[in-house]
């Protein structure tokens, strides 16, 4: 979605987008990923990400809200209760045992990745 705004093309949805993710930055994974090299327990098993959800369609109003409200957002598939799901991790482990809170919330990943993508060297 940030690629085609960017590009200020058509922002293509080929779901119904009511599926739910969560998205974590890269400065916060790298962090929670240090965490757990250094003080994670051998043979545990550790969720990392976060657990602020969105739809796929609302992630992609987001985006084209934030980088390119005049390009278009097309949807060009149907929800169902087959196709729809739902993909949440559980951080309360990270959250308890180490302490570890996502800094970047995704309005601002947002933000610093299209710069990122408008910006960087050729």
């Amino acid at each position: 979605f940030l690629s085609q705004a960017t590009s200020n093309s058509k922002i293509t949805i080929r779901s119904g987008g009511g599926s739910q993710r969560t998205y974590q930055y890269g400065s916060d994974m790298v962090s929670w990923l240090w965490t757990l090299l250094v003080r994670g327990q051998v043979g545990d098993a550790y969720n990392v990400g976060s657990d602020q959800e969105v739809s796929i369609l609302g992630l992609a109003q987001t985006i084209q809200n934030q980088v390119s409200p005049r390009v278009d957002l097309e949807v060009l598939g149907v929800d169902t209760p087959e196709n729809v799901s739902r993909y949440v991790p559980s951080i309360e482990k990270m959250k308890h045992q180490f302490g570890l809170t996502n800094h970047v919330a995704l309005e601002s990943a947002i933000r610093k990745t299209e710069s990122w993508l408008r910006y960087r060297p050729a």
